[in-house]
């Protein structure tokens, strides 16, 4: 059996996610799904996942659309930001593309729902709990450009 490791050094997990934009502006966000142990289980999140060993930042995104949506496409870098929780850093890669269509055609594999969101109503989501800190800023600067 193959066994898959998250790539940490020196207590740092990467983790590759993407902010998908729609042209009206709006944001693809994921309900993860509500697993014991799941972290941020039941609460709404960008969709991505951790670096796997051999990877680069830009596979791991790939690999995670391609499992969590069926969806094959080239995100753009759009930053990095480093969160310390619990003595391990977290440095996060965010991604950045657009999708011209509505959530309900993308296949959900991972997750319960996918749906998009203005950024007005982002603060009324039951959120995972690194959200705004991770990502807040950088979604703000993408929607007011």
């Amino acid at each position: 059996m193959l066994k898959l490791f998250k790539v940490v050094f020196m207590n740092k997990i990467i983790v590759c996610e993407v902010i998908v934009l729609n042209e009206r502006r709006e944001i693809l966000l994921q309900l993860r799904d509500d697993r014991p142990g799941l972290v941020g289980a039941g609460k709404w999140g960008l969709f991505g996942g951790t670096q796997e060993s051999g990877e680069t930042p830009l596979a791991a995104i790939k690999r995670e659309l391609k499992e969590e949506l069926d969806w094959e496409t080239s995100p753009e870098l759009i930053g990095q930001v480093e969160d310390n929780n619990n003595n391990i850093v977290y440095e996060h890669w965010l991604y950045r593309c657009l999708f011209n269509g509505e959530a309900a055609s993308l296949l959900i594999r991972e997750g319960k729902e996918a749906r998009f969101f203005n950024l007005a109503s982002l603060d009324i989501l039951d959120k995972v709990e690194w959200f705004d800190r991770v990502y807040k800023e950088t979604i703000f600067k993408l929607l007011n450009k």
